[in-house]
């Protein structure tokens, strides 16, 4: 899987343009071919014990479909896939959930190592049946909102 974005730096609401191209050494049975988006952040947490754990957390995931379940043949190879992803807007999953809890969940991850940065991603794959790995390409991007937010880092 090859993947090719416009570029790399987006802006909350915008649209991540790309193409993912499927190139097949054998036929195979997938599941599906997607483009998703999302956002991670390592979050660092003391269990019981006092060990420090740390642990990646999605934060924000988008997925659309581009193809279905079918046979995948070599023949059809390379098959191009265009896909538009709108950019999440960069405070989606900054937060604990709302209401006063809410806040207390946030202070205290906060003081507890909390979570650090987005990381924000765009994957297309060939999902493949159980057992299998799928045929991937990962690319990290950067999301900028217009004021203060959460920022993903580029590659």
């Amino acid at each position: 899987m090859e993947l090719q974005l416009s570029k790399n730096e987006f802006k909350s609401g915008e649209k991540i343009e790309g193409t993912a191209t499927l190139t097949l050494n054998k036929d195979v049975n997938g599941k599906g071919v997607v483009a998703e988006v999302w956002g991670e952040r390592t979050e660092i947490r003391r269990n019981m014990n006092g060990q420090v754990q740390r642990e990646n957390v999605v934060v924000y995931k988008f997925a659309s479909s581009l193809d279905v379940a079918r046979a995948y043949t070599k023949a059809e190879s390379p098959k191009v896939y265009r896909f538009a992803l709108d950019a999440p807007d960069v405070g989606v999953g900054t937060s604990s959930p709302e209401g006063t809890a809410g806040k207390i969940f946030s202070a205290l991850g906060q003081m507890a190592g909390g979570g650090g940065p987005i990381m924000w991603f765009v994957e297309a794959k060939l999902i493949m049946p159980a057992l299998e790995f799928s045929i991937a390409k990962k690319q990290q991007i950067s999301i900028v909102g217009s004021g203060a937010g959460a920022q993903g880092m580029m590659q």
